[in-house]
């Protein structure tokens, strides 16, 4: 009989600036020679700009992901999502991107983007699986001879909750401003 894959409990969580040092060793776990530096993880964490989230068992962190609100605010880039390697296929990747699409979609993004190197097929797998589709391949995104393939994914307009009254337009009250200029 085979054994079974048991799924750890994953809780998702905004990080914090006491979480650097561990977010600093997923960071070099999975990424190796690409890995970001420290001070631009402790950016990620000290600039409204980014959000990070991260992925905990309530013992340690398993998982991080950073996003940076595109310009304009129609869309979110993934700027970067690391899962230590021995507690990949667990749940935390899956469960931080559908946080962070919550996230965007809450703030208004119309799309999510990313990169993924062409060689991380468990990544892109997960990618493919839950919506994003690939629009282009980066040449040398990740060094010399290392390609990324750029992703989007379209995300759903906010629904307005139930009960709560959206103002309609008045467009008579636009033409007379229009005429007033």
């Amino acid at each position: 009989m085979a054994s079974q894959v048991r799924f750890a409990c994953v809780e998702i969580r905004r990080a914090k600036r006491d979480d650097l040092k561990e977010i600093i060793d997923i960071e070099r776990a999975s990424f190796e020679h690409e890995a970001y530096s420290k001070d631009l993880l402790a950016l990620f964490l000290r600039d409204k700009a980014f959000i990070t989230l991260v992925a905990t068992d309530g013992t340690e962190l398993l998982a991080y992901a950073t996003t940076l609100g595109e310009e304009g605010g129609t869309g979110m880039r993934i700027v970067s999502i690391a899962v230590l390697p021995e507690r990949r296929g667990q749940g935390a990747a899956l469960t931080l991107m559908k946080n962070v699409e919550a996230i965007a979609v809450e703030k208004g993004a119309r799309r999510m983007s990313l990169e993924v190197g062409v060689t991380n097929v468990p990544a892109m797998n997960l990618y493919l699986k839950l919506g994003f589709s690939i629009k282009g391949t980066i040449p040398d995104y990740y060094g010399e001879g290392k390609d990324a393939l750029y992703m989007e994914k379209h995300l759903p307009p906010v629904k307005p909750k139930a009960g709560v009254n959206m103002p309609r337009p008045n467009p008579g009250r636009l033409v007379e401003r229009v005429k007033g200029h």
